[in-house]
């Protein structure tokens, strides 16, 4: 009877099955599992309100000046998602030496500037942000001129997230220019204006596009003290995923 009872319930799971067509992948971008796990910092802040504990184990401090860096292990108790990946020092746990600022990619990347057969492509957002910075932006008649002669470009602006000692927070860029800052703190962020010829994956759009996008190279954020703190600007400085 056992095995009549299985055979059926066999029966009665393939007799259920549905098939579909084909469906074509969508595109993938993740972050390291050690910078997804830095930015869990500032998205899911830990504090004492949130009712999460502040699970942190000092292990060392590196004088520069009279500013002493702390290195730490960090546990965030947010609980573990079946899709999370686990950092250098385990599921959960990160060791903080410094900070990250990493990047949500909101359509193309902002800094998107590349070639397509022998024509120069400034399809980012960076490039085309003050197209907005209009009265007019959201009327009817605007939004077909700008579609029609900027076809292709991205005017979503991407979403960054710093978190480095105690400050956790985002940055974008408005339509004229500026860096809008969401933190609890006063911090300023300032883009150079170089780039940096890094490779990312080409962006999904009906375009073929030959050569990699130059990409920022990095940021300056400086508190309300005065301290600058610079994050990429150099090769080895900068994870692209």
């Amino acid at each position: 009877m056992k095995r009549l009872y299985i055979f059926i319930f066999l029966v009665g799971l393939l007799g259920n099955n549905i098939m579909y067509a084909q469906i074509p992948a969508s595109s993938q971008s993740l972050p390291s599992p050690n910078v997804a796990a830095l930015g869990l910092y500032g998205e899911i802040p830990v504090s004492k309100f949130t009712g999460m504990p502040d699970i942190s184990v000092p292990i060392y401090e590196v004088p520069v000046g009279d500013f002493k860096l702390p290195f730490s292990l960090h546990y965030h108790a947010a609980g573990i998602r079946p899709d999370q990946h686990p950092g250098w020092v385990g599921m959960g746990w990160n060791l903080n030496t410094g900070g990250v600022v990493s990047r949500t990619v909101k359509g193309k990347p902002d800094d998107c500037n590349v070639k397509n057969h022998t024509y120069l492509m400034n399809m980012g957002y960076y490039f085309h942000s003050e197209t907005l910075n209009t009265p007019q932006w959201n009327t009817q008649d605007y939004l077909k001129e700008t579609a029609q002669s900027h076809g292709g470009a991205d005017f979503e602006p991407d979403e960054f997230d710093f978190n480095f000692l105690d400050y956790h927070g985002k940055f974008m860029l408005n339509s004229d220019k500026t860096w809008i800052v969401q933190c609890d703190r006063p911090v300023k962020v300032d883009f150079s204006g170089n780039w940096m010829d890094v490779p990312f994956e080409k962006a999904n759009t009906a375009f073929q596009y030959s050569g990699y996008s130059p990409s920022f190279d990095g940021f300056t954020l400086t508190t309300e003290d005065g301290t600058q703190y610079i994050f990429g600007k150099e090769r080895n400085a900068i994870e692209y995923s």
